[in-house]
Formats: structure tokens, C-alpha cells, sequence
């Protein structure tokens, strides 16, 4: 024999001997914890046992003695069939496992083990009298066990226990298989990249070498390039390798597992089924197993610690209905979310289900005695006929008998075993009453019954599917058919000095709730609560389902209990989108929670979601939770947050765990009552930034499955992914709860995203009208630049080092011939300097404004252009770019979807439409330039363009935009070009002369139509960009809610004037804004009427006087002229006094427009040429599309021409003094 071989068959037996003696001293230690009855102590002494020396099954076998001792009965089981997997027949071992399955109700299994335990040892003391105690739970109890129970076999062969290697390669484990190590020699040891230790593909010869084991098997053909040996020379003796039949065997399942389709029961199936499988255990990995183990006992122990600091919930002190269902994560919950959400509108719910810590049983008995108990509703057919439920059922049967009210009904009569319910109802109840027919049908109501009596609300009739109860007494029925008369779906009847009621309906019909609150006395009892009239949060939920409701009940009545919270749904209110408006509108919101996928995938919520955002970027916190979270496409996910909220965030990683709470999210500290940890099964999000994360997994974090074993979360999660996400999205915050299950620690999550958790800081305030405190630029008396005396720009270089700036030297002198200029170089510096009211504007210049560590900075830099400030994005910050994706962010935190280019030199081309431009005629109108151009903008946003761009995505090296009341600006040059001066000293709003006399830069101009800003960017794109150009344009009511149209209106400071482009206030719902817009202009407002207005107004003849009448005018319809007409100017109206008409044509030709009468001379703009039926001065004949007169301290007009570009333009402009 080789030498090598003996020489390591000696260092393992060796290494063996030593690991024993430890493990056995671990094993007595853990004897003497647990004859002292510290069984968790125990426990974790026999696991130490287990890492020392490997599945030993009489150390599995105490360990699950430990678990029975603690009640933890499925884990006593998982255990003791560990043990009987490395040897079937450990009498011990097969003892433990039968106790834990009496407790757990698989009672044929536990008899099974039993009669196994007899035959290996045929005087057990306890065998016979557990069989015996068994039996007699059988006939009273329903039986859980099943066909994998059997597993393993007595008879099946015991599997080798592994054994640690000799040597320190078995300890060496990588990723991947060393190819060097298993075909020859490493030479890099202990710092080879590759594994060298046993895995799970291979088998270990005696060399310590991993054989291929798809090569043994025959169905490896990577021959000499497989990373495994090839070799069977050092094989062990004896092997299944050696067994052709053997072989054969392990091809065919092979087999199956390659089936990718297939399920793990089947599979298990399968291998019971297979003449050779079903004689041996089915071992599994003693790897995992000591994982599964390792997170089996970390969860107990937490658990155990949790329950004893954990106290009970007290009874509440006001009346209560108390749900008794003990299945904490209950699939089926859902069914009962609307019948539990419309008993909780009446009186306190008390769910034993969601407010135990898992300890429902004794939650149900501390409740049960209290004064203020009025009733219990039960929902969980194991409450019934579980036996370890036995106490809670003896419990209620005495709180009926006493005089309380117990209504079974919800998804009990879904899940109750007949056999089951009918001994449970005679064994525990003392009731006859039995399952009997299932069908659908029309019940009538029994008005003689008391429930008819006392509840006049109840429906005479209606149609249900149900399971009915047999046995019952006639008088006892409160909805039945034709049935014979002890036969009833519906029932309620005396037990004791109390009730027992049941309804049996499968599919939780409205009229069914109804009977089930009349059955709890709650029917007529109005909840009342305490709600502030002034702050709410706001749910959207378009198309709502009830059952969303139930699930988080807990969410619902939290928040109620610190504000109000109003619920927008589509199915209640038509107007579902309008009301969500208007309450986005709203200065008394603090917060809003989306829970329908609906509101922010589907095209018709399209405004509902564009507000969403502005509102956030404004200083809201927004949440999308809720049912949302399991019912939305991944895809549809990802677009949300890229297109909508301009994220990089992707949906990630789905299972169940426990996350622990990032100290470091912006969440945490204000939220000191936020849980440390707290398990959920979720939905993540990746690709996010790790102070995004508010819960997330960390290293001892496993994922709990009911499946499959455990395993690390990390390994399953991604770097950068979490459950809980929030990051900042302008002045506000949006945030991700992806919990499906609505545990109740979540609950907490959600509000202290949305600031109602602890405190409301300042970030987290009502969003309120903010003052202006922005600095408007000072105006010039005449061409020469001149510098402010205290205003100053600027420059945010947070890098450090001026002297990386050189290159900005001679940009920055000119900068300084115009205005005073300071640099931040900190953080800190920076916030004091956007602090001072003297502020002109802030000059990114490098990158560092993207780092973490300068998130204060951005924040406040957005809160300064949403107020009128000025910010430009260039300098040296195209020159050492950041990660595109950090491009990315930064301009998001402005509400900005820009996203990073590619590095191109060009020919840089004014966009002369573009607003800056039109009022800087001085710029170049094009310059050669070398930029880091972006993509991803609008094209009212392009200020220069590449015009050989021939990218996939439209590029640009220079953007400018608004941004709240403010600009917002990017110059992508490299090098500093003295066209970029230019450039930077218009944003800045310094190089024009009369750049800062308008005054129109922070004020806006409403137009009302029955268009939305999408579709006038179709329809009239000429006329919004020039208007832009210069002031922004306000489009309603389909872009903004009413509410916001009345507020605008009702302070003329803040508008140049209201265009009213076609016929839609003649709506009935647009009322209210007629009247505050009549009431606008003569407070001092302009309002222009034109384009499709008179159009819309011809067809409706009778309707124009009835129109201006609201003004006091005598306009009214004149109809259009058939022939091409030319207009000249009339010098006695008021838009040509002195100067003013300078920038308007003296006369021009329109054809078609429509004419209004009823005028004085000196209220038309332009007359009408050799038309004297029309125009006749001496007959007192006049006749005009164009109309300009004042009314009240205000102004009206009316331009009749359906075109509104060119000399029109030019009028409708003039009007609004936009010229």
C-alpha cells in the first residue's frame, strides 16, 4: 500500500481520538446543564459537541431532548430525524422524535416511532403507555402526519459519519476547485485562490484529492480539463463507485435533478419510490446541516430571550373584540381583512394573531378575563381542533358559559376538518351541532330570531356559499333555506349563560359581515375616535382591494392614533385621480403612503404621479408599501423608480428574514422607537446606496423558511440591496417598505419615513408655502456691468485646493467684474454661505458635491433654487466626472432625470428658442468646445447642442431648466472656453444689461384649457416655448388640481395673467374658478381670453353675453369674418399708450377670426380695415377680434384669431407686459 496513504490514515485516526475526547467532555457538560434544567445552556453545549466531532446521533439525539423540554417541538423533530439519518435505529433518537409529533399532532407518525422504539428495544419504559396515551388523542383529534413522515426507515442503513482531514487543505475552501491541488501539486498553499478542501461534486480519496463525481458516474466529459481528479486509484474500499448497479442507480437520479422543473417533494417522492434509494437515508450535506443547526438555535435562543423580556400586551381598559387566530403568518388572513377593518370601525380590535409575539394562546387566556371584553370573534379552525389549542378552547367554552359571546366564522368554516369540528364541538363544547351540506343558495332571514330582532340593518335575504351545521335546533337558525329545520349555514344559539354563534360563509360576503358584527353586539356601535382637524396623511390606493385593509389593520389604526389619515379610492369616489390632487394640494399633508401599483404604472394616473413627485421635491415624504409591493411587475418597479423619481433602484432579492436597523440612515436617529431587528418575508431593493438602507440583512442574519434549511442571508442578498429603503429626493424623501406580510414592526418603518413616528424634524414638517428669501437679481440702470455691493456668487468647491481651480482663472475674473465672489471649500463653509440672504447664486466646480459625506450641502443647494436661487453645474466638475451613476443622483435630488454622457469635442449650437437665450442676444452662437455632454433632457432644457450628435441618446454639452421658482444650469466644457464664460455669466443672469429688470423671472402665467402641459408641447409647441422663454407657464385644471388654481388666484403678486385658451371653465365643476377668476381681475389681474376660445364660443352663440355679463361687459358673438382682412392698430387703446406698442405690429392680415361686438372704440387693439358694416365709427358700428380693456383695477382681453404664433403672439405677450 502507499506509504502516503497509511501515513494519513494514522494522522486521522490521531486527529480523530483528539476531537472525541473534546467532544465528549462538551456532551457531559451539556448532561449536567440539562438535569439542572437549563436546556437552552444545554443546547449550546452538545452544538459545540457537534462542531467538534460531527453528527454523533446521540449528541443530536439530547439536543433534541432539550428542544421538547422547551416546548420547541418542530425543531425537536427536525432534530431527532438528523439523528436517525446518521443511524435509523437510535432508540433514543426515534423516542424524542415521537414525543415532538404527538405534541405537533402527527399522531400515527409518533405511533409509528414508537412501536419502532419497541422493536429495537422491547422493554422501553415508556413506549407502551405513550402508544396507549396516543391512540386515545387519535380519536379526539385530527391527525397532521403524512407519508415523508416514515422517513427514515428502521431498516434503512446507517450513513458514515464524516470524519475532519489530517491536514489544513480540508480546512481550505474556496469558491472553486483547485485544478492544480486534485491533479498534482499546488505550490500556492495556504494563498491559492482556489479551494483545496471537500465539497459537495467530488468524493475524497485517501490523498486528500476531490474526485469528480460526474466522472465516477460516467457523465463527465471534461477529461483532462476538469478541475477534479480523474483518478480512482486512491479511492477508499468498498465504495458505491464499485457497484455497477450502484452507478446505474446514481445516473438515473442524475437524472431527475437535472429536471429543473422539478419540486422538491417530488423528488423526495421519487427517491422513497426507487428500490435502491428507499433502503438508505437520504443524507443530506453535514455542512448545511451544522448551518441549519447553528441558525436553528440562534432563532430560539432570541426567541427565548424575547419572550421572557417581552411582556403580554394588557387588556385595554376600553371595550374590545378580541380575534382569537393563533397563525401569526396566516395565508389566508387576507379573506378576513374587510370584515376585520368594519368591526374595527366600531370598537377596538384586539388581533391575538398580530399583537402576541407569537404568544397567542396566552394572549387569548390573559384577554379572556377581562371586564371590557364584549366579545370573541374566531377565525381559526385549529383554535377548535388542535389538541395544543385544547387549553384556549376550554377557555373560551368557560367565557361563553359565563355570560361573553363567541362568534366562530371568517375562514374557520374554509379549514375545519369535519370529522374534527364534530368531536371537538361534542368533546370540548358540549355541543351537538356537526358539519353538514355545502352549497350555494338564496337564505332568507329569520325575523323571529333575536339577532333579526335587535338589528333592524340585517338584509331579509341573500345568496352565499356555505358549509351549514347539522344537529341545530330550529330556533336556533338566523339564516336558512328550505332545509330540513336542523340544518342551518347561519346559527346563534344559547350555551350556558351566554352565545355561540357560527357563519358559514366561504367567501366573506358583504351582507356576511354585517350578520357577523349584529352576532357581536356591534352592529349599531359607532367607534368614535379623536382625530386632528388640521394635519393628515394621505393613502392612494385607485383600485383598492379590501383586503389590504386587514392586512394592515395595525398600520391603519397606528397612524389614526397620532393624526388623520384620509384613504383615496377609485371604487368609492369616481373621481379618485381629482380628489388625490387636490389633497396633494394641500398645505395640512404631512405625509403619503401609495399601496396600489395602479397609481404609478398606469398612464391615466400619469398627473397623480407627476405630483406625487413635485410634492416630495418640495419637502413631502412619500412611501409605496402596501399591497403595492406584492402586485407590482419587477419591470414595471424598475421603470417607476428610474423614470418617475429619476432612482438607479432595481428590484432585488425576495425571502424571509431578520434585518436589522441601519444606525446610519437619516431615518434611524430622529426615530429612536424604530426596532433594532424584526423579521419579514420582503421584497428588496438594490443598486442603492448603504445610507439608503433603513432595515437591512448583516452577517448574522439567516433566511427562515418552512421549505428549506437555512443559510445565510448575506449570501443570498445582494451588497448593495435592503427591505427598507429611503433616500432624499429634493427637500422631501421617498421611501420602500417591501414587506408582503404587513408585520406590525413595519408599521413603525412606514411612519417614521413618513415623519410621524417620533417627532416631525424639521425635514419632516408640514410642507407649507415657503417665503422667497431667494435673492432676485438687482436691475441695471444702464449697459455697463456693475457688482453689487453685497451680493456675491458662490463657488462650492468642496474638493479642497484651489489651486486645482487655475484653470478657471480667467472665468472667474470676468465673474468677479460683475458681482462678488466667495468659495466654500467645506461643507460647513458652504451652509453658512447659502445661509446669507445676499446670495446671487452657487457655481458647482467639482465633483465632490456627489460624495456622501456632502448630502447636507446638496439638500440645501435644491432648497435654494426651489425658492428663485440661481445654480450652475460646471468648472472642473465635467473634468474629473464622478461615476455616471453619480451624475445621476446629483441631478435627481433636483427632480432631474439627466443622466451622464459621453466625452465629445463639438461645434457647440445655440438654441435660440430657449429662454436664456432669447434674453442674452450677446451669446455666441456657436463656439468649438471639448464637454461631457448629458442626455435624458427636455428639449425646452437644451441651451447648446452637438448638431453631428450621433449617439443612440440625444446628447448635449450645455442644459439649463427651472427647478421650483429657479434655474438650474450644466456646462459640460472641459477646458474653460471663453464661450462658456459667456455662457456661466447668463446663467447667472449677469451679461444682459436688462437680464434682471423682469420681473415676470419669478412670477408665472396660468393658462386654462382642457389640455395638459404634455399635450401643449404637442398642439402649441412654438407658443409654450416662447412664453417660457419668458415666464413659466402654469397649465390647469388637468396639470393642477383646482385647489392650486384658487390659490394662485387669489394672489395676482404671483402671476402675470391668466390665459383662458378655450371653452372648458364653462364646465359645471369649473365654476368656483369662474367666479375666482372674475374676481382676480378686478383685484388687478390680466386675463386673456384667445386661441380655441372663440371658436368654442361661436358654437355656443347664446352663451358669450351670458359670459362677460360676470364682468359687467356687453361683448358678445359677432361671428367670424369669410374674407382675409387687414388690421391696423388702434393708437386710443391701452396697449398702445406712449411707448408701449413698440413691440407689436402697426398692422397685419388674419382671416377667420371671430369677431365680438357690444365694445367701445378705445377697448379694440386692432380695427378692422374698409369694413364698414362692421367698423363705422360714426354709426357707432364696432366690431373686433381683438379686445383689450380694463376692468376694475385689472384688465381683460380677447383675441378671436384661432392662431396664437407669430404677430398674435406678439399681442397675447404685450398683454401680459411679457415684452
Amino acid at each position: 500500500m502507499d506509504p502516503k496513504v497509511l501515513q494519513r490514515r494514522e494522522a486521522r485516526a490521531l486527529n480523530s481520538q483528539k476531537v472525541a475526547k473534546k467532544a465528549e467532555k462538551l456532551r457531559l457538560e451539556g448532561n449536567q446543564l440539562f438535569t439542572k434544567g437549563k436546556y437552552l445552556a444545554a443546547a449550546e453545549k452538545y452544538i459545540e459537541a457537534l462542531d467538534a466531532h460531527g453528527p454523533r446521533p446521540m449528541v443530536l439525539s439530547n439536543l433534541a431532548a432539550c428542544y421538547n423540554n422547551l416546548g420547541r417541538y418542530p425543531e425537536a423533530q427536525n432534530i431527532a430525524t438528523t439523528a436517525l439519518e446518521y443511524d435509523p435505529r437510535h432508540a433514543k433518537a426515534r423516542y424524542r422524535r415521537a414525543i415532538a409529533r404527538k405534541h405537533l399532532g402527527h399522531y400515527r407518525a409518533a405511533i409509528k416511532d414508537l412501536k419502532s422504539v419497541l422493536s429495537i428495544e422491547p422493554g422501553h419504559p415508556e413506549g407502551a403507555k405513550e402508544i396507549a396515551v396516543i391512540q386515545q388523542m387519535l380519536q379526539q383529534h385530527e391527525d397532521f402526519s403524512s407519508p415523508a413522515d416514515d422517513h427514515p426507515l428502521d431498516t434503512a442503513a446507517s450513513w458514515e459519519i464524516p470524519e475532519d482531514s489530517d491536514s489544513e487543505d480540508c480546512k481550505h475552501k474556496k469558491d472553486s476547485p483547485c485544478a492544480a491541488y486534485n491533479h498534482s501539486f499546488c505550490r500556492q498553499g495556504r494563498a491559492c485562490p482556489y479551494s483545496h478542501g471537500p465539497d459537495t461534486m467530488s468524493v475524497r480519496d485517501e490523498l486528500g484529492k476531490n474526485v469528480c463525481s460526474p466522472f465516477l458516474i460516467g457523465l463527465c466529459g471534461l477529461e483532462n480539463r476538469c478541475n477534479y481528479s480523474h483518478s480512482k486509484t486512491h479511492l477508499p474500499p468498498g465504495g458505491w463507485w464499485e457497484d455497477d448497479q450502484a452507478i446505474a442507480d446514481c445516473r438515473e437520479v442524475e437524472g431527475w435533478l437535472d429536471d429543473e422543473d422539478a419540486e422538491y417533494h417530488e423528488l423526495h417522492s421519487q427517491l422513497l419510490e426507487h428500490p435502491k434509494a428507499n433502503g438508505f437515508a437520504a443524507r443530506r450535506e453535514w455542512a448545511e446541516l451544522r448551518l441549519h443547526i447553528d441558525a436553528q438555535y440562534e432563532t430560539i435562543l432570541n426567541e427565548e430571550k424575547t419572550a421572557k423580556n417581552h411582556k403580554l400586551p394588557a387588556p385595554p381598559t376600553e371595550s374590545f373584540v378580541l380575534v382569537v387566530s393563533f397563525d401569526y403568518h396566516r395565508g389566508d388572513y387576507d379573506s378576513d381583512a374587510s370584515l376585520l377593518a368594519s368591526v374595527a370601525r366600531k370598537v377596538k380590535v384586539v388581533d391575538t394573531g398580530k399583537s402576541s409575539n407569537g404568544r397567542g394562546p396566552e394572549m387569548a387566556i390573559q384577554h379572556l378575563d377581562s371586564p371590557h371584553i364584549v366579545a370573541v370573534l374566531l377565525i381559526d379552525a385549529y383554535v377548535v381542533t388542535k389538541p395544543e389549542h385544547t387549553k384556549v378552547a376550554q377557555k373560551l367554552v368557560s367565557y361563553a358559559k359565563n355570560g361573553g359571546t363567541v362568534v366562530m366564522a371568517g375562514q374557520l368554516p374554509s379549514h375545519m376538518r369535519p370529522d374534527d369540528f364534530n368531536r371537538a364541538m361534542k368533546n370540548t363544547w358540549g355541543m351537538n351541532w356537526q358539519s353538514g351540506s355545502y352549497f350555494r343558495s338564496t337564505f332568507q332571514l329569520k325575523s323571529a330570531h333575536d339577532i333579526a330582532k335587535r338589528n333592524p340593518k340585517l338584509v331579509d335575504s341573500y345568496s352565499m356559499k356555505a358549509l351549514h351545521l347539522v344537529n341545530i335546533q330550529a330556533k336556533d337558525a338566523v339564516y336558512a333555506e328550505n332545509l330540513p329545520a336542523n340544518e342551518a349555514p347561519v346559527v346563534y344559539a344559547k350555551l350556558g349563560q351566554g352565545f355561540v354563534g357560527y357563519v358559514g360563509d366561504v367567501n366573506s360576503e358583504t351582507s356576511s359581515e354585517t350578520v357577523i358584527m349584529a352576532m357581536l353586539g356591534v352592529l349599531d356601535t359607532q367607534k368614535s375616535r379623536s382625530l386632528p382637524a388640521d394635519k393628515f396623511i394621505l393613502i392612494i390606493s385607485f383600485d383598492y382591494e379590501g383586503i389590504f385593509e386587514g392586512i394592515h389593520e395595525h398600520l391603519f389604526s397606528e397612524m389614526e392614533r397620532k393624526l388623520k389619515v384620509v384613504h383615496v379610492r377609485q371604487a368609492s369616489n369616481s373621481k379618485g385621480p381629482e380628489t388625490a390632487l387636490e389633497h396633494l394640494e394641500s398645505p395640512s399633508l404631512v405625509g403619503v403612503l401609495v399601496t396600489d401599483p395602479a397609481v404609478v404604472t398606469e398612464a391615466k394616473y400619469s398627473k397623480v404621479t407627476r405630483k406625487l413627485v413635485s410634492y416630495a421635491q418640495a419637502g413631502g415624504n412619500v412611501v409605496l408599501g402596501g399591497q403595492l409591493v406584492s402586485n407590482i411587475r419587477p419591470n414595471d418597479l424598475e421603470k417607476v423608480f428610474k423614470t418617475t423619481w429619476g432612482l438607479f433602484w432595481k428590484p432585488g432579492s425576495y425571502f424571509r428574514s431578520t434585518f436589522h436597523l441601519n444606525q446610519g440612515s437619516g431615518v434611524a436617529q430622529p426615530n429612536p422607537s424604530l426596532p433594532n431587528e424584526y423579521s419579514m418575508k420582503a421584497v428588496h431593493i438594490s443598486n442603492i446606496s448603504p445610507s439608503d438602507a433603513v432595515y437591512a440583512a448583516t452577517s448574522t442574519s439567516y433566511t427562515q423558511s418552512a421549505v428549506f434549511p437555512p443559510s445565510k442571508a448575506k449570501g443570498k442578498s445582494k451588497v448593495d440591496e435592503a427591505p427598507v429603503v429611503c433616500t432624499q429626493i429634493g427637500r422631501g424623501r421617498f421611501g420602500f417598505v417591501g414587506d408582503v406580510n404587513g408585520e406590525e414592526e413595519s408599521t413603525k418603518a412606514v411612519m417614521a419615513i413618513l415623519g410621524i413616528l417620533d417627532e416631525l424634524t424639521p425635514n419632516q414638517k408640514i410642507v407649507e408655502k415657503q417665503p422667497d428669501t431667494a435673492t432676485s437679481p438687482s436691475r441695471k440702470e444702464d449697459s455697463t456691468p456693475s457688482k453689487p455691493t453685497d451680493k456675491f456668487v458662490l463657488i462650492l468647491a468642496l474638493g479642497g485646493s484651489t489651486e486645482r481651480l487655475k484653470k478657471l482663472d480667467a472665468q472667474l475674473a470676468e465673474l468677479r467684474k460683475r458681482v462678488n465672489v466667495k468659495t466654500a471649500e467645506t461643507s460647513r463653509q458652504a451652509l453658512e454661505y447659502m445661509a446669507d440672504t445676499n446670495l446671487h447664486g452657487v457655481y458647482v466646480v467639482d465633483q465632490s458635491i456627489a460624495d456622501q459625506d456632502n448630502i447636507d450641502v446638496l439638500l440645501n443647494m435644491n432648497d435654494y433654487a426651489q425658492r428663485g436661487g440661481l445654480v450652475v453645474f460646471g468648472g472642473l466638475f465635467p473634468v474629473a466626472q464622478p461615476r455616471p451613476d453619480d451624475i445621476s443622483r446629483v441631478f435627481s435630488s433636483f427632480g432631474l432625470p439627466w443622466e451622464a454622457g459621453s466625452q465629445t469635442s463639438c461645434l457647440a449650437q445655440l438654441n435660440e428658442h430657449h429662454e436664456t437665450a432669447a434674453r442674452n442676444p450677446e451669446l455666441s452662437t456657436s463656439y468649438q468646445l471639448s464637454a461631457l455632454h448629458l442626455s435624458e433632457f427636455r428639449i425646452k432644457e437644451l441651451f447648446y447642442e452637438n448638431p453631428d450628435d450621433s449617439s443612440d441618446e440625444w446628447e448635449a454639452p450645455i442644459l439649463r431648466t427651472r427647478v421650483g421658482r429657479g434655474r438650474l444650469g450644466y456646462i459640460g466644457d472641459t477646458n474653460a472656453e471663453p464661450g462658456s464664460t459667456q455662457v456661466l455669466l447668463s446663467m447667472f443672469e449677469l451679461l444682459s444689461p436688462n437680464e434682471g429688470g423682469n420681473d415676470s423671472l419669478n412670477k408665472a402665467m396660468l393658462l386654462i384649457c382642457d389640455f395638459d402641459e404634455d399635450d401643449l408641447e404637442v398642439v402649441a409647441p412654438e407658443f409654450i416655448e416662447a412664453t417660457e422663454a419668458k415666464v413659466q407657464v402654469l397649465v390647469g385644471p388637468h396639470s393642477m388640481t383646482r385647489s392650486r388654481m384658487l390659490e394662485l388666484l387669489a394672489s395676482p403678486e404671483d402671476l402675470v395673467g391668466v390665459m383662458v385658451g378655450d371653452g372648458c371653465l364653462l364646465f359645471p365643476e369649473n365654476a368656483s374658478l369662474l367666479s375666482r377668476l372674475v374676481e382676480y381681475s378686478k383685484n388687478g389681474g390680466t386675463v386673456v381670453f384667445c386661441w380655441k376660445f372663440g371658436a368654442e364660443m361661436s358654437a355656443r352663440k347664446q352663451l358669450m353675453g351670458m359670459f362677460f355679463s360676470r364682468w359687467n361687459l356687453q361683448w358678445d358673438m359677432a361671428g367670424p369674418s369669410p374674407v382675409d382682412s387687414v388690421f391696423r392698430s388702434n393708437t386710443s387703446n391701452i396697449l398702445f399708450r406712449g411707448e408701449k406698442g413698440d413691440n407689436i405690429a402697426d398692422s397685419f392680415n388674419s382671416k377667420g377670426a371671430i369677431y365680438i361686438k357690444g365694445i367701445t372704440e378705445k377697448m379694440a387693439v386692432y380695427v378692422p380695415s374698409e369694413q364698414p358694416k362692421i367698423w363705422n365709427p360714426s354709426r357707432k358700428l364696432y366690431s373686433t377680434p381683438f379686445v383689450f380693456a380694463e376692468v376694475g383695477k385689472g384688465r381683460v382681453g380677447y383675441v378671436g384669431s384661432g392662431d396664437i404664433d407669430g404677430d398674435v403672439q406678439n399681442m397675447i405677450h404685450k398683454m401680459f407686459e411679457l415684452l
